[in-house]
């Protein structure tokens, strides 16, 4: 429930985010499951190699699918319509509660994910404004993504876990320009 409560919060982070940076014709509830996805990824990860901060801890099932890493539990709770706040469907999000409560969720995750957050934009500031298949080219950059989906490919599978050191370990922390 914990991981699911810090996502959900995370998106409010997201969505205040996209509303910093955003044009007024552009809508944070346009944003895609594909989206939120790769967000999530960027969140979590460390932001450059000397970071020793992330929130893998947490965001702890990462698996290399065609489309980049997927955390395997929210995409299991974005498909079951489990998240108290928002509902994210393929092309875009509904506000089930415009002004949701987080006060079962500790501090000192929220504290966490803000600072993921901040140091995310520090990276690329517009990456929340990306399209989906823009964020998936990005993640295709991270070596610890290409060794997980080749190993998955040379199984025959479509998919493979990414272990949070291998993310944590990876070299090409790319964020996109």
């Amino acid at each position: 429930m914990l991981k699911f409560l810090a996502f959900d919060y995370m998106l409010t982070q997201f969505k205040d985010w996209h509303k910093e940076v955003a044009a007024d014709s552009e809508l944070f509830t346009d944003l895609s499951r594909l989206s939120v996805l790769k967000l999530l990824f960027f969140a979590s990860a460390p932001k450059s190699e000397n970071d020793q901060t992330d929130l893998l801890d947490l965001f702890d099932n990462f698996h290399a699918l065609p489309y980049g890493p997927v955390e395997s539990d929210i995409y299991n709770t974005i498909k079951g319509d489990l998240l108290p706040n928002y509902r994210v469907r393929e092309r875009g999000i509904t506000i089930k509660n415009s002004e949701p409560d987080y006060h079962e969720l500790e501090s000192d995750i929220k504290n966490r994910i803000d600072t993921e957050i901040k140091e995310l934009k520090g990276a690329n500031k517009n990456l929340i404004l990306k399209s989906a298949f823009d964020l998936v080219e990005i993640t295709h950059q991270w070596e610890s993504w290409k060794s997980a989906f080749g190993f998955a490919q040379f199984l025959g599978k479509q998919s493979y876990e990414m272990t949070p050191d291998s993310i944590k370990k990876d070299r090409n922390k790319f964020f996109g320009s």
